[in-house]
């Protein structure tokens, strides 16, 4: 709630345990209501705010469960190798790279984000979106 709140963009859980399964009725809540309203922490008080905070999940070998199933995309990422981190990259200095074009990457992923929801809204209930790429593809096929 105190994220909500606050009004930021998006929370990160991230290093969830391998192979965890997610499910919790309070985000599964906060997915698809316009409003969340929950009791304020150390008062005696109902606060409703903007449930426009989006819910990133990292994790290797991680999944939905439950309600969250047809509620989310699922992004695979596959370096090819078992050394990933000592992979060459294209731009040398990746960070700097994607702080010049962020605008373009931003783009990119509302194309992706929009194209997950109008097939998720044609998705029979309970099926789960998949979008699998692979390092040096386009997500946006």
């Amino acid at each position: 709630m105190s994220y909500f709140l606050a009004g930021v963009p998006y929370i990160l859980w991230d290093n969830i345990r391998r192979g965890s399964q997610i499910s919790c009725p309070h985000i599964e809540r906060s997915c698809t209501a316009d409003y969340y309203a929950d009791r304020k922490l150390g008062v005696s008080e109902i606060v409703a705010t903007s449930a426009a905070t989006i819910h990133l999940f990292a994790g290797n070998n991680i999944a939905p469960n439950g309600e969250l199933t047809s509620r989310s995309p699922i992004i695979r990422l596959d370096a090819n190798r078992v050394d990933p981190e000592n992979r060459k990259f294209k731009h040398p200095d990746p960070l700097g790279w994607t702080f010049n074009n962020r605008a373009q990457i931003l783009q990119a992923l509302w194309r992706c984000a929009r194209r997950c929801a109008r097939h998720h809204g044609k998705a029979m209930e309970g099926q789960t979106n998949r979008i699998q790429g692979k390092r040096g593809d386009q997500t946006d096929q």
